[in-house]
């Protein structure tokens, strides 16, 4: 079950401009509308629509008359009907050139890139470079700006170069460690001690991978030794497991104008983590001191995308330790948390990637869409009925409701906002909910509490203008 937030309908003019942020001016000052070259739009998207529902659907809706889009797709839950746009599946496994042919047949003046996973985003920028070649815009990362954000090791050395922490760890060749090429003895022996010095616990993670594939947690010495034993057949990064409280932000933008997103908090780190992301309480509500720390790491942040280029979007993950930002990793796309950065900002991410492409993307624009507009949760339940979401509808904002399968398992959970003014009020609405409907798992239920119970010291102090 996926809720869809009722879809946005605007005039003509509106949607020619594709302004991404609900509820201000249509176009500011300077902007250029939709030229006569852009015409046919292309979207690229590769996972199940639940990630982004509801604000794809509703950047979709708002393009209008004048603009003809398909959404070309891979992985999907609904028909091709259901889409308020013409749609098609695509077949697993295309590469670029077949690719390249498929959005030339159609026709297409200009594409937007939506990967939600790492598997699809060089391809995608080899198809961006392809395009250009031809005259065709794509809102897409370089293949380097991927290469760099894709390899967990090479994020490390990046950050690092504009004055960003990143958490201590060693590359791990995994040809070396599974006794493949030159013989290097002492390799395990070595990759042993660096652990070491370290420090557990450890994770080991894949070079190249996302969705928290192959993650394999270290707590002592023997579970290293068993680890050296059987190791992951491929290149991987060993680094430490941080005692702190994972967050991220989305950064959407180009050519040096950026909009960074409210910082996400995840929940505490320091040991094997979960199953799946989306079991995890997480939340965006204003914390003074967390955020006035991270104000100098988003202005270098900043400064690292219009150096390297970036357009479109990125998110970086870090970890909140000590009063400070290490960053674990940077996902050169979408991620599980576009919805519930949209949620607490009202910038709608995908309305951002049309006006890039649109040619409606300033300084200006971006400034204007940087801001906090309300509190946003996003937290797993035990069971969804028809019950529970017409009182979460009720009591709070509700964004999303969805029910997935991932890996065997049966996943819900949804996505709600309220105003700033309105947070006191959550203890007594997430209490009569969970006494009515068995909403949330006790040791959820006890994290949310103490979540918001915490956030209530923070909230009068903060400028919502």
């Amino acid at each position: 079950m996926i809720f869809l937030t009722p879809m946005v309908k605007v005039t003509q003019a509106e949607a020619a401009d594709a302004v991404p942020h609900r509820g201000q001016p249509v176009a500011a000052a300077g902007m250029r509308g939709v030229g006569d070259s852009m015409k046919r739009i292309a979207f690229l998207y590769t996972d199940e629509f639940h990630w982004s529902a509801p604000y794809l659907d509703v950047a979709l809706s708002r393009l209008g008359a004048e603009i003809t889009a398909k959404l070309f797709f891979i992985e999907n839950e609904r028909g091709v009907q259901d889409f308020p746009v013409e749609a098609e599946q695509l077949k697993p496994g295309m590469d670029c050139d077949q690719l390249v042919d498929k959005l030339l047949e159609w026709g297409a003046d200009g594409v937007i890139s939506l990967p939600m996973y790492d598997q699809e985003t060089m391809r995608d920028a080899v198809v961006k470079d392809h395009l250009a070649d031809r005259g065709i815009p794509m809102i897409m990362h370089r293949p380097e700006v991927i290469r760099m954000f894709s390899s967990k090791w090479d994020t490390k050395e990046v950050v690092r170069r504009f004055g960003i922490e990143a958490s201590d760890g060693i590359l791990i060749d995994g040809d070396l460690l599974n006794g493949r090429g030159p013989a290097v003895y002492g390799y395990p022996a070595y990759v042993r001690r660096r652990a070491l010095e370290l420090g557990f616990p450890l994770l080991v993670k894949p070079l190249w991978d996302c969705g928290a594939n192959g993650i394999c947690f270290i707590e002592n010495e023997l579970a290293l030794i068993n680890y050296l034993q059987e190791p992951y057949d491929g290149n991987a990064v060993l680094e430490q497991c941080l005692e702190g409280e994972l967050c991220s932000v989305e950064i959407v933008g180009h050519d040096g104008s950026y909009i960074i997103q409210p910082l996400i908090w995840k929940g505490k780190t320091g040991s094997a983590p979960p199953f799946m992301a989306s079991d995890r309480f997480r939340y965006c509500i204003p914390r003074r001191e967390a955020d006035d720390t991270f104000a100098p790491i988003a202005a270098r942040l900043r400064t690292m995308c219009t150096t390297l280029g970036v357009e479109g979007v990125i998110e970086v993950e870090m970890i909140y330790v000590e009063n400070t930002y290490r960053v674990i990793e940077i996902n050169p796309r979408l991620s599980g948390t576009t919805t519930l950065s949209i949620a607490a900002s009202d910038c709608d991410t995908y309305g951002c990637l049309v006006a890039m492409l649109l040619g409606n993307w300033t300084e200006e624009y971006a400034r204007s869409g940087e801001r906090r507009m309300r509190s946003a949760f996003q937290f797993p339940v035990l069971r969804l009925t028809d019950e529970l979401v017409y009182a979460l509808e009720l009591d709070f904002g509700l964004v999303r409701t969805r029910s997935f399968t991932f890996r065997g398992r049966e996943f819900h959970d949804v996505v709600v906002t309220c105003e700033f003014t309105e947070t006191a009020l959550l203890k007594s609405k997430l209490a009569s909910l969970q006494s009515r409907f068995n909403l949330l798992t006790r040791a959820l239920a006890a994290e949310a509490d103490g979540v918001i119970t915490s956030s209530l010291t923070e909230l009068p102090l903060f400028d919502v203008r």
